[in-house]
């Protein structure tokens, strides 16, 4: 899925959830050890270290994207110097960041829409050969980086080590995005498949393994080999794991909807975003949350708005 989808995908979750009589809200959270806490983040988190630093996006007044790192309760910016846009994505226990760059506010294309990692207060942007659009949203304590990157029509995910790339696709799928690597170089993400959507995979040692039902969308995996994500399978944005082969639904108590998109190194700790309503409020328009998908997450040529 490329950015400009995830931002449409989002919008249109959120018209969703605030169909109806009532209102629905949204909220940060950071799940550890049983509890939730809402963090005081100006959108939603995407990542996560074992020291409980935690990356993610904002959209400004400007309609562009802006990173943060919340690290002990306050929250800094995290911002590609002359760039227009800066998503972050991932972190790893180095508090080494990574994440997606716009240098110009024009469709992407050559090097304008790239991939970059922070590290040691510097940032460095770097893009796949012959790539219209990188974004990296995941880094492992070797430093290690997956993410997706867009040629043409054709979506591929990447693992980048070294200062070399190696593409990732899943065999007959239209499109393969990697989304995190733990310190044993086990990759997971998602792929567009034809016939249903989207399906979750592990890749390790050079071979991919699907994971759990159709319309799940694995977003994050631990040292142990835990994985995280969301689900959409049954008509509602659920939260899930998958460990040792047993695939469970994961929600905040008192939730409508749960958004998972990371989780610790360590394993204790999730974040993401979820949604509470008023009672009375219908959601009967996220039937079509999986219909919308389906086709909406076909590989696209970047465009960035």
């Amino acid at each position: 899925m490329n950015r400009l989808t995830g931002k449409l995908l989002i919008v249109f979750c959120a018209l969703i959830l605030s169909a109806g009589i009532s209102r629905a809200e949204n909220f940060p959270f950071i799940f550890s050890n049983g509890a939730r806490y809402i963090p005081q983040v100006p959108g939603l988190p995407s990542g996560v270290n074992n020291s409980g630093q935690v990356v993610g996006s904002f959209t400004s007044s400007t309609g562009f994207d802006g990173g943060y790192l919340y690290s002990n309760g306050t929250v800094s910016t995290v911002d590609v110097p002359n760039a227009v846009e800066t998503e972050a994505r991932g972190i790893n226990g180095n508090g080494q960041i990574v994440g997606a760059v716009r240098v110009l506010a024009t469709i992407c294309g050559g090097t304008n829409c790239g991939a970059y990692l922070y590290s040691g207060g510097v940032y460095s942007v770097f893009s796949a050969p012959g790539a219209d659009d990188t974004a990296a949203y995941g880094i492992n304590d070797n430093g290690q980086i997956v993410g997706y990157y867009v040629s043409g029509n054709s979506e591929h995910g990447f693992l980048y080590a070294g200062g070399n790339f190696t593409a990732l696709d899943v065999p007959g799928a239209l499109g393969t995005s990697a989304r995190s690597i733990n310190n044993s170089g086990e990759i997971i993400g998602w792929y567009d498949t034809p016939s249903c959507g989207n399906y979750s995979f592990l890749y390790t040692q050079g071979s991919f393994t699907q994971l759990g039902p159709c319309q799940t969308y694995a977003t994050g995996i631990s040292a142990s080999g835990e994985i995280t994500g969301y689900d959409i399978s049954g008509g509602r944005l659920q939260g899930f794991t998958y460990n040792s082969g047993n695939f469970s639904l994961f929600n905040i108590p008192g939730a409508v909807t749960t958004d998972v998109q990371g989780v610790s190194s360590d394993g204790n700790v999730f974040v993401g975003q979820f949604s509470t309503a008023e009672p009375g409020t219908r959601i009967s328009l996220i039937f079509g949350l999986g219909v919308l998908i389906a086709g909406a997450l076909r590989p696209l040529k970047p465009v960035r708005g």
